[in-house]
């Protein structure tokens, strides 16, 4: 609380030293001139004060008042104002000084049944302020008046902006925590997806590093297989031809005996064979060969 009211209180007392010389500067040229009410005096005659506040920096002259419906009889001043009478009913003043407060004290009696009036002629002059009502006649002590006045209105603004301020502060701040906690947050997911990431990136380098294997290993069996399949049609061409030229120098009785035909049954290679037969005739063999106990136990081993 102290640090909230230590920046106001700064404001209103550097406000108040600004005014005070602007007002000792560049503020005094003006004459403040205050007419009291009429007080009946106990001579039936009546009595009304005149107070002159001079804020120039030089002498003020020709001011001159005016009784209506009345005669002076007397007039007296608390300095040493030059002033005449004239016509019983016009007071001309020739000078008053310079940053005084003169206070002139008018006693005058009726000559007529009407209400008597003092007034200036010199109002609606440029300097010429008439007061209605009282004020302070003294002119240290008017400045200071007006600026204490000035510098509290700068204190309670000061006081009312430093409390906008710091609620300000306050918002700003808390929303700029919640940002950080939801950038965290933020951050913290962004770390976890990151890192899953860089898992299934493993994952596959993995996957990919055995797929690799399984086909530099499946391209190495094909040219093994196919190297050994070749290896065996060129055995079985020639086993094939030795059993041919063999069984060619016997004397076969049967003409429609096949040698050919006559080795695929009794191996059970049919396969070799296949473009010799039909479909219907392939089938027929693929079906004998599956359903043979002895290929069914092969295949078990």
């Amino acid at each position: 609380m102290k640090q909230s009211l230590t920046g106001p209180a700064i404001a209103a007392i550097v406000t108040f030293i600004l005014n005070f010389i602007i007002q000792l500067f560049f503020d005094n040229n003006k004459v403040d001139i205050y007419i009291s009410d009429t007080m009946p005096n106990s001579d039936s005659t009546y009595l009304q004060t005149i107070n002159i506040t001079n804020f120039y920096d030089s002498p003020k002259e020709d001011l001159n008042f005016k009784l209506l419906n009345g005669i002076i009889e007397d007039v007296k001043t608390t300095s040493n104002i030059e002033f005449k009478i004239l016509n019983g009913n016009l007071i001309s003043l020739n000078k008053v000084y310079a940053k005084t407060n003169s206070v002139i004290l008018v006693r005058y009696k009726l000559n007529s049944i009407n209400n008597p009036k003092l007034i200036t002629l010199n109002e609606g002059e440029r300097g010429i302020d008439i007061l209605n009502e009282t004020v302070f006649t003294n002119f240290d002590e008017t400045i200071i008046f007006s600026l204490l006045v000035n510098a509290l209105i700068i204190f309670l603004a000061a006081l009312i902006f430093q409390y906008i301020t710091e609620n300000t502060k306050t918002y700003i701040k808390k929303m700029l925590d919640e940002e950080k906690i939801h950038s965290e947050r933020l951050n913290k997911k962004i770390d976890e997806f990151k890192e899953e990431n860089e898992k299934t990136e493993i994952k596959l380098a993995n996957t990919r590093d055995r797929i690799s294997r399984i086909e530099t290993i499946s391209a190495r069996l094909k040219i093994i297989l196919t190297k050994r399949v070749s290896d065996l049609k060129i055995e079985n061409d020639f086993y094939r031809h030795c059993i041919k030229l063999a069984l060619s120098s016997v004397t076969i009785k049967d003409e429609t005996f096949n040698i050919e035909e006559f080795i695929t049954s009794s191996l059970k290679t049919y396969s070799t064979r296949a473009r010799l037969l039909d479909d219907n005739k392939s089938i027929d063999v693929l079906t004998e060969l599956i359903s043979d106990p002895k290929w069914k136990k092969k295949r078990n081993k």
